[in-house]
């Protein structure tokens, strides 16, 4: 397999009196912490990371990540991250990331924890940081546009059921399946997610108790309306068992008519079926029209 571009890259952000700051060797700043990104390959490479890394680390890829979770360490945080890909379906973003007192290091083969980063430094001087202030900002970022995101569902199953009123719903199991599995998808990380910040919580509870909370009443918002979008599919789907019901019905209907109907001249030809050599109006002249006359009569009466 061909490595990736950024496997070996390392991009790394300083902590100055609270700001997030670049190159602090070139302006003469100390710096307080440090916000690092580096690939995988490049992670097995770093001297100061071996002792952790080589233990926790190499022996499971990035692309073995499948769900969002916290391993707590003394004096430290190990996370892996599984984040959905909004654009291409059963597709996801993994990364982890190790969180200390003074060191953030995210481990990431893709752009995306950079761009999120960027944004963060772009908007650095709105406030003074923490690294956990930098953590809880870089959560806030992977979530920031899920509302519109889940909003799109609420479109779609909409859209389902003005379909299912007009009777025109050809590939509505197929719709509804591939709709239903995206919200479950989406669930289930908001899920993992909601059990990340409980963690995530303790550990900086003691200097920063109210860190995290913003993130947290976000994840909540995201989890139920996830459920309520379960359940108004779940009653689409009843409302398309009852509409399908009711064709059904409508059918049996016409069919019952039509039976009700026709019976007394199913019992008529049946009648007259019979094979005996006697039978009146069988060398009657005007039997034939006298038998269609009568089944006329039948129909209409």
């Amino acid at each position: 397999m061909q490595e990736n571009e950024y496997s070996d890259k390392e991009t790394t952000y300083y902590l100055n009196e609270g700001r997030l700051i670049k190159d602090p060797e070139h302006v003469g700043l100390e710096t307080e912490a440090s916000v690092v990104v580096l690939g995988q390959q490049k992670v097995k490479d770093q001297v100061w990371s071996a002792r952790y890394f080589e233990q926790k680390r190499n022996s499971q890829s990035l692309s073995d990540i499948r769900y969002c979770k916290l391993e707590m360490h003394e004096n430290a945080l190990l996370g892996t991250m599984h984040v959905p890909n909004k654009t291409k379906f059963e597709k996801h973003i993994r990364f982890a990331f190790y969180f200390m007192d003074n060191l953030l290091v995210f481990i990431d083969d893709s752009d995306f924890v950079r761009e999120k980063l960027e944004a963060i430094y772009l908007g650095r001087y709105s406030k003074e940081h923490t690294l956990a202030m930098v953590l809880d900002e870089f959560l806030l970022q992977l979530i920031e546009k899920d509302q519109e995101y889940l909003s799109l569902f609420e479109s779609r199953i909409e859209e389902l059921e003005k379909q299912i009123l007009a009777r025109e719903y050809e590939d509505f199991h197929v719709d509804l399946l591939k709709l239903k599995k995206e919200i479950s998808r989406m669930y289930r990380y908001y899920h993992q997610m909601s059990n990340m910040v409980d963690d995530l919580q303790r550990f900086s509870q003691e200097d920063h108790p109210l860190i995290f909370r913003i993130f947290e009443n976000k994840i909540k918002r995201l989890l139920q309306e996830t459920m309520d979008l379960r359940e108004y599919a779940m009653q689409l789907q009843d409302v398309y068992m009852s509409e399908v019901n009711i064709r059904q019905n409508d059918v049996m209907k016409v069919l019952t008519l039509v039976t009700t109907i026709f019976l007394p001249l199913t019992i008529l030809v049946g009648w007259y079926g019979m094979n005996f050599k006697h039978m009146p109006e069988l060398v009657w002249k005007y039997g034939y029209l006298g038998v269609f006359i009568l089944s006329i009569v039948i129909v209409i009466a």
